[in-house]
């Protein structure tokens, strides 16, 4: 579990270990558990602070980016929507992904652009058509995404594809924390902080669909694979849904803290 203010070092990977953190979740969770007890073992010279390094997005080329919409109880109520029956679902592109630190830049077709802090499961296995009961032994762990989205731009297509795909419109990070390190992913406090006055601040137990629900659900008839990022959804609190609009602008900077996920911290520019 990452924990605020805890000293963190790095350990290094060496061959034949795997390049890269999608090598390493292809390769299944027995060479990730063994790579943690071979970690645990290491002397501690070996190891670098981490303040010592530059993060960067801990899948900055997923196979696939599932998005859910209206999953949380506190935005459809803020909303004035209903409870749906069943979840919306988009996709998002690997050139949206910034890790850590990283800008998310504004281009000039989008002018009413959201924030949406999110928890984000990252696939540890192969499956399709999954059992809800089976559905998190396939999960390798969780990370902190943040689904930024053009609101202009999905009202003018009528569809959610453009607003949100453009460049640098999913933040990602610190880290993958495996699912060990997590004992309920469905009651962990999640905010966000927009210049420092905090805009969402709910939980995931206010989930409509909960995690093993939606692994199954998006699998019917879909196979998710080692690496594959599903985006659970966003509590109250949007830009568009605030009074007075609380969209982005350049110079501002985004927060999020997910419990035992950790922090991502991400500036806004312009194109």
């Amino acid at each position: 579990m990452w924990e605020l203010g805890k000293a963190y070092q790095i350990l290094g990977l060496s061959s034949p270990a795997p390049s890269d953190l999608m090598a390493l979740l292809g390769q299944g969770s027995e060479t990730l558990g063994e790579l943690t007890r071979a970690a645990a073992d290491l002397p501690a010279d070996q190891a670098v602070v981490l303040d010592q390094v530059e993060l960067l997005a801990p899948l900055p080329n997923p196979g696939k980016i599932i998005g859910v919409a209206r999953n949380y109880h506190d935005w459809l109520a803020q909303a004035g929507a209903a409870v749906p029956e069943e979840p919306t679902l988009f996709a998002k592109t690997a050139n949206t992904v910034v890790g850590p630190g990283q800008a998310v830049v504004l281009s000039p077709p989008a002018t009413e652009v959201s924030y949406e802090a999110e928890v984000g499961v990252v696939m540890g296995g192969r499956g399709r058509d999954i059992d809800p009961g089976e559905a998190m032994s396939l999960v390798a762990g969780y990370t902190i995404v943040n689904d930024i989205s053009a609101i202009n731009l999905i009202k003018q297509d009528g569809n959610m594809f453009r607003g949100k795909n453009l460049d640098s419109f999913l933040p990602m990070g610190p880290a993958l924390v495996t699912v060990d390190e997590v004992p309920d992913p469905g009651d962990l406090a999640i905010t966000l902080a927009k210049n420092g006055r905090i805009l969402q601040d709910s939980s995931t137990s206010r989930m409509v669909m909960k995690i093993p629900e939606l692994i199954s659900y998006i699998s019917r008839g879909f196979t998710l694979e080692p690496g594959d990022v599903i985006a659970t959804g966003t509590p109250a609190g949007t830009a568009s849904l605030n009074k007075p609009p609380t969209y982005l602008r350049p110079g501002d900077d985004m927060v999020i803290t997910i419990d035992g996920l950790g922090v991502l911290s991400n500036p806004v520019t312009q194109a």
